[in-house]
């Protein structure tokens, strides 16, 4: 029988349409649990993926600020450059609410 790994994507858009990069949350609790270089995982990171982990491959805290420090302010600083707008330009983040988007 085939060993699957399961996964979640985490997707989000811009309320303009654009997709952005997509989060894959891994199961596993080393690096050692995402895949090995091959093809998709190249085009992956060059099309700024976030390939992550966590214990059951569910959403954590720590996932939620990955996401947000490789994806989301990744994203807004693009838009930063292209429109010629003020470095510490705002944003604003819609997210369903989960108990694992909070903490003190």
């Amino acid at each position: 029988m085939e060993d699957k790994k399961q996964v979640t994507l985490v997707v989000s858009s811009t309320t303009n349409g654009n997709i952005l990069p997509g989060q894959v949350v891994f199961i596993g609790t080393t690096h050692r649990c995402l895949p090995l270089s091959n093809e998709g995982k190249l085009k992956c990171i060059n099309s700024s993926w976030d390939l992550t982990f966590s214990e059951n491959h569910w959403s954590t805290l720590e996932t939620t600020k990955d996401f947000v420090c490789n994806v989301l302010l990744a994203y807004l600083h693009k838009q930063i450059q292209q429109f010629d707008l003020q470095a510490n330009q705002k944003f604003v983040w819609l997210i369903d609410y989960w108990n694992v988007h909070k903490s003190k």
